[in-house]
């Protein structure tokens, strides 16, 4: 968007944040036209998105935190530690 947003059409005074005066809402309303594309299943979420990876909910803090729970000096023992976090994990 070239024009500044106090030139534009865009700016509608209900719409306008009172923080900042911004017209995001707006400014969304009216030039995001295709987001029922971008939020159809056939477009999302993306094939590998690095985003959208399930072991980062879940996984890797359980892990975290099960490894984390006494202090490793060596990295046979730490390695023990993340193996035997990994067998506990509960499938559910």
């Amino acid at each position: 968007i070239a024009k500044s947003f106090k030139e534009s059409e865009d700016i509608e005074e209900g719409f306008l944040t009172p923080e900042r005066k911004t017209p995001v809402r707006s400014l969304v309303r009216k030039r995001a036209t295709n987001l029922d594309m971008f939020w159809s299943k056939e477009f999302w979420p993306p094939p590998s998105s690095p985003d959208l990876n399930p072991c980062d909910y879940y996984l890797w803090g359980v892990l975290e935190r099960d490894t984390n729970k006494r202090a490793h000096n060596t990295v046979d023992s730490l390695k023990a530690a993340i193996i035997q976090a990994v067998a506990n994990l509960s499938r559910n």
